[in-house]
């Protein structure tokens, strides 16, 4: 969980230098995404507890407030939600 704490970092900060508030998110950070819910899936965690971890993550990012916006959490269990579910049907 830590490389995808860095990820969305990472993320974050890319968009705040950016500003694109509406920036999807990128290939590096789905890449952590995969890998974060490959674990899970490993240890039979529910996508809905994947998504529990997650939201407890983003709240240990330190940030701007305006750069943890609900906007960008919706953005990243969107894409948790995909990767999680694109790798069940493999």
């Amino acid at each position: 969980m830590e490389s995808l704490r860095a990820s969305i970092a990472r993320w974050l900060r890319e968009i705040s230098l950016r500003n694109t508030p509406s920036a999807g998110v990128d290939e590096e950070l789905r890449k952590s995404l995969r890998v974060a819910c490959a674990n899970a899936r490993m240890q039979r965690v529910r996508a809905e507890q994947l998504v529990v971890d997650l939201k407890r993550l983003w709240a240990t990012i330190p940030s701007e407030p305006s750069a943890l916006s609900d906007d960008k959490m919706s953005l990243l269990v969107s894409a948790c939600i995909d990767e999680y579910y694109a790798q069940a049907m493999e």
